[in-house]
């Protein structure tokens, strides 16, 4: 996969995230209209509002996702590594090799930690990191990678 090819996949999942938003927001206009627009579907006003204020996290996830499978690419194609470090050894030992900026990597640690305790409830230190802040890090990081 080539480094362009990485980016484009964080990309394309900000853009999915911006049409689901605004999907949304369509949604509950319907459902302010008529209450029982989603029965037919199989959904409740509650699901919609559940969707909503998990919308970011989502998508959060689905980012991360892109974004984890483009390292353990370059860890494998470009490195030539066999071995499946853990997220926060990987991130560091490409830092290094790339020589990328203190800022940016302490910046993608913080989404790695959020993403952490979305995934597994994790009582790690973390803050939320907003999906635009958490797409801008990662397209850093991933900016700074080899070609292909």
């Amino acid at each position: 996969m080539k480094r362009e090819e990485r980016i484009e996949r964080l990309s394309n999942a900000w853009g999915e995230y911006l049409v689901a938003s605004s999907a949304t927001s369509l949604l509950e206009g319907l459902v302010r209209l008529d209450p029982s627009h989603g029965s037919a579907a199989g959904w409740r006003v509650r699901d919609l509002k559940s969707w909503r204020s998990n919308l970011e996290a989502t998508f959060l996830i689905r980012m991360y996702a892109e974004f984890e499978a483009g390292l353990r690419d370059v860890w494998r194609g470009y490195y030539r590594q066999t071995t499946r470090p853990p997220m926060k050894d990987l991130l560091d030992a490409i830092s290094t090799r790339r020589i990328i900026p203190e800022s940016t990597v302490g910046r993608v640690n913080e989404v790695r930690l959020y993403r952490n305790h979305l995934i597994h409830e994790e009582s790690e230190d973390f803050e939320i990191v907003p999906l635009d802040e958490a797409r801008a890090a990662l397209s850093r990081f991933l900016g700074r990678l080899p070609f292909d």
